[in-house]
């Protein structure tokens, strides 16, 4: 397995004076082993930057962009949202074949779902918009996927929502969370076995149990806030003795919500996942 990360948190240590620059910063978990990169919000981070400008910084490092994520209007009822999204997408695909990426991660956003009711005809949306982005992207030699989002609205939160999606867009492939499982209390070794098919990339997240004041809202009135791999109350440890066991050779992306990471939570991060390479 690959050592990974959401590469947009440099921008946020560079903001935070950590890091001179996002270069800086990169060079900086490559040398603790970070071999490739989830691109997400770098952009927004850094406006002036053009895709290939970006791919230059991660070719003089070392590191490869594997994925790049976008989250788009794409389950939208509303038609002018519905396009916009669209577009987004579209965008995310163009800059994701300039960047060298093999996958992009479309999260259809929850936000254009405002009432449980209204699922099943998002999900027909999504199923109906990712079977003609697969078509488009696939010549590029760019796999999409989906993950499972923590969102009750989201209509690809537990494994049978995934499941669903997956089985509808042949060409589709699956990220899989094992942060976001905490929401429908999912049991991440039993959703394995249901998704690992399908399954090309790893966000690993782990949460600890927090005040109502400080954390973010889950089921059960939970509040959490993230905590390393391993020190929360997910199964993370026998997740990636399961995956790798299976032979999973894919990417392990370093993901964290909630609070901003204090330095050294990334640097011990990239440190945990050397045991399971």
């Amino acid at each position: 397995m690959i050592s990974s990360m959401y590469t947009s948190y440099i921008c946020e240590e560079v903001k935070q004076g950590r890091f001179s620059s996002f270069e800086e910063g990169l060079a900086h978990y490559h040398a603790l082993g970070l071999k490739t990169a989830q691109v997400s919000d770098e952009f927004k981070h850094m406006p002036d930057m053009t895709a290939t400008e970006l791919k230059e910084i991660f070719d003089r490092v070392g590191v490869k962009p594997v994925c790049h994520t976008v989250v788009c209007s794409v389950a939208a009822a509303d038609p002018k949202r519905y396009e916009e999204g669209l577009a987004d997408l579209r965008k995310c695909v163009e800059e994701a074949h300039i960047l060298g990426c093999s996958m992009i991660m479309v999260v259809p956003d929850p936000a254009d779902i405002h009432a449980l009711s209204e699922k099943p005809e998002a999900a027909e949306r999504i199923i109906k918009t990712l079977n003609m982005i697969c078509d488009e992207a696939e010549p590029l030699g760019i796999t999409v996927t989906i993950e499972n989002f923590s969102s009750q609205k989201a209509p690809f939160q537990t494994p049978e929502e995934c499941l669903h999606i997956l089985k509808n867009v042949p060409k589709l492939k699956f990220v899989f969370d094992t942060g976001n499982f905490y929401w429908p209390k999912t049991d991440i070794l039993a959703a394995w076995q249901e998704l690992k098919e399908y399954t090309i990339h790893v966000h690993v997240k782990d949460w600890t149990l927090v005040d109502k004041e400080i954390g973010i809202p889950a089921p059960n009135e939970e509040y959490l806030c993230s905590v390393c791999p391993g020190k929360g109350v997910t199964q993370t440890a026998a997740f990636l003795e399961l995956i790798k066991k299976d032979g999973f050779k894919g990417s392990l992306v370093a993901e964290y919500n909630g609070f901003k990471p204090v330095e050294s939570e990334l640097d011990e991060m990239m440190e945990y996942y050397k045991k399971f390479a």
